[in-house]
């Protein structure tokens, strides 16, 4: 089944016709907006992630497919590089080519136990850099650098 969850502007050209192709399949559905608590539960029944976006900076969706330890399709564009790892925590795909969508797809759905480790990768790196305790962190060490090179320079 493909759940589509998320607003949708219906007068998008392109949004319009999502919604027409996604009436023809008796497996997908376009849920629309959800709750925090709802996007909990989905994330529970999920396997991929597949976010085949033609631009995009640094998606929360992403993240939260990680810490949710769902291995990740995405599009090679924008900031999901530095979060997706090739290979390693999941695919990155050309999102205007349908055989590297299908590969990337291929490669998580047709492997359980290839997708079980790439999503316990995922959830390691976001564990690690993007809890709000790791950020604060390393905003930390960075005013220390800060700091500290201020401090050297100043002394005679």
């Amino acid at each position: 089944r493909v759940r589509i969850c998320g607003p949708i502007n219906e007068q998008d050209a392109y949004n319009k016709e999502l919604l027409e192709r996604v009436k023809r399949y008796p497996w997908a559905e376009c849920v629309g907006k959800v709750s925090r608590d709802e996007l909990t539960t989905e994330l529970a029944k999920t396997s991929i992630l597949a976010l085949v976006s033609h631009e995009d900076n640094c998606p929360m969706t992403v993240l939260e497919a990680m810490s949710a330890g769902i291995p990740v399709l995405a599009s090679r564009v924008g900031g999901i590089p530095d979060l997706v790892d090739d290979g390693v925590n999941g695919y990155l795909c050309d999102p205007s080519d349908a055989i590297s969508i299908r590969d990337g797809l291929q490669k998580i759905l047709c492997d359980p136990d290839h997708a079980k480790a790439l999503g316990r990768a995922g959830k390691q790196r976001a564990n690690e850099r993007y809890l709000p305790v790791a950020v604060a962190q390393r905003h930390l060490d960075v005013y220390r650098e800060v700091l500290e090179a201020y401090q050297k320079k100043s002394m005679p």
